[in-house]
Order: structure tokens, then sequence, then C-alpha cells
């Protein structure tokens, strides 16, 4: 009955059904299940009755109710179960239901059209179409669901029904909202307004996993300090190299590397490239935390695969003839071992220019492999003064600056009207560091991975990307931002739900929005009202009501093309519930998840906001100069010292390091 359940065509012996044992228990409606017997037919035999007719697509009448808002549950939260009460997704009051007839009655129904008259006598039940399947009919409740149960459970026509549930590939359910804990402090994939922050200044990662929540067949070289690969956020997202035998001190799969399993460690040159540090960690967790694990934070990617290529040391330094190195090993695992490795993240700076890593980049892009680069924490502009390797003129090099929680280019950050080309969040950023901690960081190192990660996701979506198509894909669909304007050649910060929404062959009509909050107490002149933005859509059409019943709800405001209101014309000392849908050219969402407001007169300690620096790295894992950005070059806090960032000559003396 729906994509979610192909299957179930194979197992016509064993459908559950809802009988006519419906029955008051514990003060709540249950409906028990059983197994259908075997029945004989008359006029089509047990075989068709399982197969797709087109007699019974037809759809004979529009519904007349406002569609119930999806509660926000899995598919499979009602189906299977063995009850079936009024908190029910989908239960009832406008929502619908699917019936199939009973193969007795298809003795004397044929079509559609044959079984509009069956539920003539059935208060509250209208047959709205066919669904494919002989006697497979979606009908309209206007009775509440114990009602419907009643009616369905004592018509003898009827062998199975089930409410009908709102399933879309595009919406934002349980299923695509991680379940992680630390998921409310990444602003970053998702900006609600936390910690003083502005709403929606983020990179739309929940409207971007309606489409794609990532593939372990796409790998992200991460070009840093390693990767604790036995992080529990990290671990099932770590590169295996299946020609490779742990520990066994041999290179088995021949390609110069012994015990490369998770990648190389180019500073020790084992093949162990953990991280002694805290910084690529940090990256690789923004990159791909393991999303809806219970655990931690979730990355852009909530499945990808993550390679650890380490050229920077326990003190956050490196040569540049090791990150060339690093960089070689992905285009050789690429192209001649087979490897998807597709972007590499490059959190990391200084050295000046190399005429070798920049031969080294173009055989990376020559192998369709994207380089993304910090663009550097100098607070400069690298039009006038280039910082590499974000500065390198290629068609796979895409520079990043950094975004605050507000939307502003962050000051410590890099900027340059034609050579840095978007920005990512990369103040205060949460994410994984070795030994199971978490930390948040700020740089441009942090901002680099949301876009290796954004570029990954959408490798999962269309893998046949060129590296040139990958790289236009990212910068042509960023949020443009006032204040990036003359500072980035895009002008703007990156979008991930855009850019996968480009990437979707079929347009859809919108999700509905995922959240939905009103003000409580508020003393702005009326109620505000923000939502979550959704997929494909062009508009919002506010509801308002003064009760929890949609039906009754009236539309406030219609064709916004924001995602907030201020209900001004709301009473004070009243309560008003609210819902909002969003719309495109091809249609509207079903109503979003409500909330109420309550327009008092003065502002209320629920609408405060409290900043908070989130620190809970092991002590004895990450150095403490990593805990704060280096905002200036008079101050070299973040990460590394003056003198790990020398820019003199060429030569493998010259030190990059992480930004």
């Amino acid at each position: 009955m729906n994509s979610l359940f192909s299957s179930r065509s194979h197992r016509s012996r064993q459908r559950l059904t809802r009988t006519a044992a419906a029955r008051r228990s514990t003060g709540r409606l249950r409906a028990t299940l059983e197994r259908l017997e075997e029945r004989r037919l008359l006029t089509v035999s047990p075989s068709d009755y399982d197969s797709v007719s087109a007699e019974w697509f037809t759809m004979i009448n529009e519904p007349l109710l406002p569609q119930a808002a999806d509660t926000g549950g899995s598919a499979t939260d009602w189906f299977g179960a063995d009850s079936v009460t009024e908190d029910s997704p989908g239960a009832g009051g406008g929502a619908g239901w699917i019936v199939r007839l009973s193969p007795q009655t298809l003795e004397t129904v044929t079509r559609v059209a044959d079984a509009v008259g069956l539920f003539a006598a059935a208060p509250g039940l209208r047959v709205l179409g066919g669904l494919g399947l002989p006697g497979q009919l979606l009908l309209e409740a206007s009775a509440a669901p114990d009602a419907v149960l009643s009616m369905l459970a004592s018509q003898g026509i009827v062998s199975a029904y089930e409410p009908n549930l709102p399933i879309s590939v595009s919406a934002l359910t349980a299923s695509s909202t991680p379940d992680d804990p630390r998921y409310g402090d990444l602003y970053g994939l998702h900006n609600t307004g936390q910690s003083g922050g502005t709403a929606d200044a983020d990179i739309d990662a929940p409207e971007a996993w309606q489409v794609s929540t990532g593939s372990r067949d796409v790998i992200v070289g991460v070009v840093d300090t390693g990767i604790d690969y036995t992080h529990p956020d990290l671990a099932a997202n770590i590169w295996v190299n299946p020609g490779e035998i742990a520990g066994n001190g041999i290179d088995d799969d021949g390609n110069g590397f012994v015990d490369d399993v998770h990648g190389y460690d180019f500073v020790n040159n084992d093949g162990d490239p953990f991280d002694d540090n805290g910084h690529g960690t940090h990256c690789a967790g923004t990159i791909g935390g393991v999303g809806n694990n219970g655990t931690g934070v979730v990355g852009v990617n909530w499945d990808v695969s993550l390679m650890g290529l380490k050229f920077l040391s326990a003190d956050g330094s490196g040569s540049t003839s090791d990150a060339i190195q690093a960089i070689n090993y992905a285009t050789m695992m690429r192209t001649q071992y087979g490897h998807n490795i597709r972007v590499t993240s490059n959190s990391w700076g200084g050295g000046g220019s190399s005429d070798a890593m920049r031969q080294a980049i173009e055989a990376g892009a020559a192998a369709d492999i994207l380089f993304v680069a910090a663009a550097g924490n100098d607070g400069a502009d690298n039009d006038a003064n280039p910082q590499y390797p974000a500065s390198y003129l290629s068609e796979a090099v895409v520079s990043v600056a950094a975004t605050d929680r507000n939307d502003a280019l962050a000051s410590f950050s890099n900027y340059g009207a034609t050579s840095v080309d978007l920005a990512a969040p990369g103040a205060g950023i949460v994410s994984t560091v070795p030994g199971g901690g978490y930390a948040s960081y700020s740089g441009t190192s942090m901002a680099t991975p949301h876009v290796a990660g954004a570029a990954a996701l959408a490798l999962a979506v269309d893998p046949s990307l060129s590296v040139a198509d990958l790289k236009t894909a990212l910068l042509s669909t960023v949020d443009g931002v006032s204040g990036l304007t003359g500072k980035l050649l895009t002008g703007g910060r990156l979008n991930a739900g855009t850019l996968l929404a480009s990437l979707s062959s079929e347009p859809a009509p919108p999700a509905a929005p995922a959240t939905l909050s009103a003000s409580d107490g508020t003393n702005l002149g009326g109620i505000q009202v923000a939502w979550s933005s959704s997929l494909f859509a062009d508009s919002y059409t506010l509801y308002r009501g003064e009760s929890a019943d949609p039906t009754t709800a009236t539309v406030l405001a219609d064709g916004l093309p924001g995602t907030t209101y201020l209900d001004s014309a709301a009473a004070i000392d009243s309560v008003y519930h609210y819902w909002v849908t969003a719309t495109n050219d091809l249609g509207a969402s079903p109503l979003s998840a409500s909330d109420s407001g309550f327009h008092a007169a003065s502002r209320s300690p629920n609408d405060a906001f409290a900043d908070r620096f989130v620190l809970e790295a092991s002590p004895q894992r990450r150095p403490a100069r990593m805990s704060m950005p280096r905002p200036s070059p008079a101050s070299r806090s973040t990460t590394v010292s003056a003198a790990a960032r020398v820019s003199g000559g060429p030569g493998p003396h010259r030190r990059p390091a992480p930004l």
C-alpha cells in the first residue's frame, strides 16, 4: 500500500487485518490482529486478488476535509502494532483510511464506482478512489477514530484496513531527524535561534537529509592530524581498506603502504593515522559523525567513509612534502586501486605557494577529486595576500570562509572577493575529539568540513558529478548574505538543502515544515511564530486557531516568503494555536505540527537565550592551544605557534598547520 512495504505483495497469505473484535480495553480502543484465511473466488482467482488492475486506480471524489498534519511518527509506528488509539498517527480526522474489500465482496464489485454504495450507510466514511489492487480503496473519514474502527470492524465487506499515514520521501519525519543528543548544539546544521543565534543561519542540513543522509560508497579524505577511528561517533563511518589485512606487517594490496587499513600516517610513516592532536577528529565529526545512533553529535553525512590522511603531528605542524604525499595517496587510491575517494577536506594552511603541491592538487582534479580548503584565520584579504592551499587557482579547489551563528563573517576569517568562494559555519562548532569526547572549536578549519560534507552528500545523490560540476553546484546554491557581498566570490553561505534539491531529478511538492514554535509571553506587540524552512518551498501559509483542532483554523497570512511572522493581531492574555504549510507550483504540503502562543504584556523568562560554551574533550588528548580561534596575526592561540606558519621560500622545511 506504500513503497515502504513493497514486499507485502509477496505475502498474500500472511496479511494482517483489523478484525471485528474491536473492543474497549483500559479505556482505549484496541483492534486485535489475525491472519487472513485462504479464500476462493468465483469470478477472480486468488492470484488476481494481488495483481494490479487498471480498473482499480480510478479516483472518483476530491477530499472535502483538510488533511491531518503529520505527527512526526515513522510509517512503522502504526503498522503491525496491536492497537489503534486516538493518539495513533493518521488515525482519523481527515487523514483517511486505506481499506481492502473482501474477496467475497469482489464477486459482485468489479470497479471503484461499484464500491461507492457499499459505504453509503456508514456515517463519516466516503470513497475517494482506488489504489490499484482489486478492492483497495482510499476512504475519507470525518468521524472520530473509535467510530471509524467500529464501523470498519463491523463491515463484513472489508477484510483489512489501516490509517492513511502521511508518507513522503521528502517529509521530515522521525526517520530523517537524528536522535543524537547533541544535535541541538549544532547550529551550523540547524539553527533555530539557539544560544542567541539567528534562525535559519545554517546550511539547511535537515532539508538536505530529506533527499539523502549520505552513502558509505563515498570516501572523504581528511588531510589533517589524523582521526580517532575508535571514537564511538565515528567508528562506523571510518573507511576500511578491503585489500589490507590489519596488523600483519604486509603490504597486502601492493600499493606500497603497509597496513594502511584506515588511511596512512605520513608523519611517522606507518599505517596508523590515529589523531594525537584533536583537530582532525573534530573535522571528521563535522563531515561524518554517525547519524541517528543516539550518541553525541551528527555530521553533515549520517553515512560516509572517512579516510585518515595524517600529515600534521601532535603539535599541529607538518611539512609540505608530507602534505603532497597525502594528497597523492588519495589520488592513487582512486585511480589505481578503485576506491571512490571524491573529496578531500583540508583545514590547514601556511608554507606559501608550492608548484609540487599545485601539481598534486591538479592530479587529483584530473581524477575528479574535489579539494576543499580553509581560507585562513588572519582576518585578512586573500586577494591581496594569498593563503595556500586555498588560493591555488584550480577547478578543484574550493576556498572556504567562516560565519558565526548570526550569519556574519567571523572576525577571524579570511576573505577575498575573487579568491574565497563561499562561507560556512565556523565559530563555536561542536564536534568529536579523541578519546570519545566532544568540544567546541572555532576557525575556518571548522567551516571547511561543512563544505566537504555537503560535497559528499551531493555525490551520494549523483555519483556521476565531475569535479567541475560539483564545484559549480556548491557555489551556485549558496544562500546570499548581505554581509558577505563583496567579501566572497559568491557573496553567500553554504546551503546543503538547496544543493541537493538542485540535483533532484524529480520536482516535487514541498514537505511540511519540520518544526514550528510560537513565543510564550513576549513583549514584541504580538506572538512571534517561526518555523523551519521546507525543501522545494516557494512560500508559506500560516494558520491560526483558538483550539488545537486544525479543522477550526483559518488562514492568518498567505504567500509568506520567509519563515517568521509576528501575529500583531493576537489579543493580550489569549492563547492561539498555529500551523503552517509550504507551497510551490506543484502543490502544498500537509500542515506542520502545531504550537501554541500566549500574548502576554511582559517578557517571559522562557524567551531568554543563554549563551554557552561547550567543552567536553578528554583533557589528556587535546592540547590547550586548540580551544580558541586565532582572531588575528597578533594572537596565535588557536592551533599553532607563529614559527609553525613560516611563509618563506619553497622547500620541505616550510610547515603547514591547522586552521
